[in-house]
């Protein structure tokens, strides 16, 4: 998605400004619609009712296979590929399909924990 920008230079979506000089106005003939850059929109997160159906799902599963557990260094890699993504903020995954609390802490509520978990795109 693409920033929106209004005539005070600030995109209408995620707020943020648009620094642009009056020289290169001039250079885009004031045409708005040129100024052209990746929106940073906050991810929504979940619903809390989406976020607990979600972890309730995982966590059958989760006991249906036996309760297999990480070691810390797998923990530890999984957590700085959470911290990295784009769906990340506030410590938790706000993937559709997600919505867990993203944590280091040994808890058995944290999913960053569960071998047999994986990030809902795939990339642990």
């Amino acid at each position: 998605m693409y920033c929106i920008i209004n005539k005070k230079y600030i995109c209408i979506n995620c707020k943020e400004p648009f620094p642009v000089t009056d020289t290169e106005m001039l250079l885009l003939d004031n045409d708005l619609s040129r100024l052209v850059r990746i929106c940073i929109i906050p991810p929504r997160a979940p619903s809390l009712f989406r976020r607990i159906c979600n972890f309730s799902l995982a966590w059958v599963k989760h006991i249906i296979k036996g309760n297999p557990r990480c070691s810390q260094r797998q923990v530890r890699r999984r957590l700085a590929v959470c911290h990295s993504c784009e769906l990340y903020s506030d410590g938790y995954c706000h993937h559709k399909s997600c919505g867990c609390s993203i944590s280091d802490r040994d808890t058995y509520f944290s999913k960053l924990w569960w071998r047999d978990q994986h990030c809902p795109i795939n990339k642990w």
